[in-house]
């Protein structure tokens, strides 16, 4: 009888033990939360409002640029949302001259050479500068052990990438002065220079503005 008594007292410490273990600071229980169903935070949309924009065919309508799915919807009259049948390079401008958007072939840093949406900053006869608008989806975080916090998966803005065509060349990504300078063929000094010495920043759309029209004359 004794040593079950000792038993039964040591299951009752041992469990209190594993109890604490899994309680956070506060005394509440912590449970590995489950994926199943876990709906995402955040946003798909750099604007989550509808714009006036005119397209081509449909006159003035109402969009939204989805950067997660890389599409243009469309809201009706009836409030009903479809999505924008791909035209190549068609613009879509917005009435309120924030974006404009094109969908076109081109080219990233790593080679790879993808079909999309592009915003288009600088819109000149020899040069067009574009930046790329994206959101991606961070997987949830699961809880590992009884001190970690789950976080949900979350929509989250990707870095801007800026991409070039110069006449009728690839549409291309840069991201130095050198990638830029190295397209004008025997003007490298001239572009390099320009953009030192006006401060130009290569992630700022009035600046980018400004370069384009220079090297429009180049």
């Amino acid at each position: 009888m004794k040593n079950f008594k000792i038993l039964t007292i040591f299951a009752i410490l041992y469990s209190t033990f594993i109890f604490a273990q899994n309680t956070n600071n506060s005394g509440s229980f912590l449970i590995g939360k489950s994926s199943m169903g876990a709906k995402p935070t955040g946003s798909q949309y750099f604007n989550d409002a509808f714009t006036p924009a005119n397209i081509k065919d449909k006159g003035i309508t109402m969009i939204k640029y989805n950067a997660y799915l890389d599409q243009i919807e469309l809201k009706g009259a009836t409030d009903q949302i479809t999505v924008l049948d791909v035209e190549e390079g068609v613009l879509i401008p917005t009435s309120d001259r924030r974006n404009t958007y094109e969908f076109i072939s081109y080219v990233t840093d790593e080679n790879e050479n993808v079909k999309g949406y592009l915003n288009l900053i600088s819109n000149t006869p020899n040069v067009k500068i574009y930046s790329r608008l994206r959101v991606f989806l961070q997987p949830e975080t699961d809880t590992k052990s009884g001190y970690e916090a789950y976080k949900p998966p979350m929509y989250k803005k990707a870095t801007t990438r800026y991409f070039i065509k110069v006449k009728e060349n690839q549409t291309v990504q840069f991201n130095k002065k050198k990638d830029l300078a190295k397209l004008f063929s025997g003007k490298e000094k001239e572009v390099s220079d320009f953009i030192s010495k006006n401060k130009i920043s290569l992630s700022d759309d009035e600046d980018l503005q400004k370069l384009g029209e220079y090297l429009n004359t180049l």
